[in-house]
């Protein structure tokens, strides 16, 4: 038995027993797709990634823009929104204590989630990162006085590894140490590697370092861009400063190819495009701080061989190859206290 029953508008649909469907009109009227899958996903891929790139030259806008314009007091802050609103947004740093955004809470829970395996992940002991820290060290005391004993702290020190370092080049030295860090776990990681040396360990957010002392040096290596409020947490910094102390800023030039990529695909390294080298000095100058140093630590390899072909210091005479640069570092200095008259 044949039956006649309508499927759709305009459409007659014919069905026998067998459930094989004729449905002309509607086919004559609506032909089927013939785009293969995998062409539709390069074309999805392709509005994806034009899409990313409209986005990024947008941001790049509003950031050259606040560049331009040091009397307003703000930063880009990014929001990912996947349901059509826009990827990106500003808003004013006036506010004090005003929560713009998740980046405390969203770093706190990253690194809480990876302490366990944050070192195998990142390994970091290699050459290059091995000369930031020399580098770090250097430029540091070469701009205190000379001391019976330096207090030094580390912002976002992690689980320790720029601490040990640290510590084992400078063993001539008498240096108490406190390591600082918003994830208690990564801290934990960090007492084991650094049993052997005195050191002191403080859970706190840069912006507000959770202590009364003061130090000699504050220094943070590529962890600003991670901060919530870079300039709160330079001001932090100034005031757990003593009088001709130095705060010591170390971090990746975001128009290096390497890390540009990084940052525009990662949301926690968003804030290098904000964290920036002109940026950061500026803050440091306005806060009442000395600048004394501003330069740039290009890439070193390994072999000594390929350091020849790739003189990394020589190239820091060269300043249009400084985007190329891996790292700015920065030194900044307290002003002396003013003597009474």
């Amino acid at each position: 038995m044949v039956s006649l029953a309508r499927s759709g508008p305009g459409s007659d649909t014919i069905r026998d027993g067998r459930n094989i469907e004729f449905d002309t009109i509607s086919r004559l009227q609506h032909p089927p797709d013939q785009t293969s899958d995998s062409t539709r996903r390069s074309i999805g891929k392709a509005s994806n990634r034009f899409a990313a790139t409209w986005q990024l030259m947008h941001l790049t806008g509003r950031i050259w823009r606040a560049h331009n314009r040091p009397q307003v007091r703000s930063v880009v802050h990014f929001s990912v929104v996947w349901q059509g609103r826009s990827m990106f947004r500003s808003s004013d740093m006036a506010t004090e204590g005003r929560d713009f955004m998740s980046a405390r809470q969203d770093n706190l829970d990253h690194y809480e989630t990876i302490a366990d395996h944050f070192d195998e992940t990142y390994n970091r002991e290699n050459s290059n990162h091995l000369y930031k820290i020399d580098q770090i060290s250097k430029v540091m005391f070469d701009n205190l006085p000379a001391l019976e004993r330096y207090d030094v702290m580390e912002l976002g020190g992690g689980t320790g590894i720029h601490a040990y370092h640290f510590l084992q080049a400078n063993a001539h030295r008498n240096i108490h140490y406190i390591l600082s860090d918003i994830s208690p776990k990564m801290l934990e990681k960090a007492k084991i590697r650094l049993a052997q040396f005195n050191v002191d360990y403080v859970v706190s957010a840069a912006e507000n370092i959770a202590t009364d002392k003061t130090f000699d040096a504050i220094f943070c290596s590529g962890a600003m861009h991670h901060f919530e409020d870079a300039r709160a947490s330079i001001e932090s910094m100034r005031d757990h400063l003593r009088p001709g102390g130095a705060i010591v800023v170390c971090e990746p030039i975001v128009w290096n190819p390497v890390n540009f990529v990084k940052a525009a695909k990662d949301r926690l390294e968003w804030s290098q495009f904000t964290a920036t080298r002109s940026n950061v000095a500026r803050m440091l100058q306005e806060s009442g701080m000395n600048l004394k140093v501003n330069r740039v630590l290009h890439w070193r390899a390994g072999p000594e061989f390929v350091r020849m072909l790739w003189p990394f210091e020589k190239l820091e005479a060269y300043p249009l190859l400084d985007m190329a640069a891996v790292m700015y570092l920065q030194v900044a200095t307290k002003p002396q206290a003013s003597q009474p008259s």
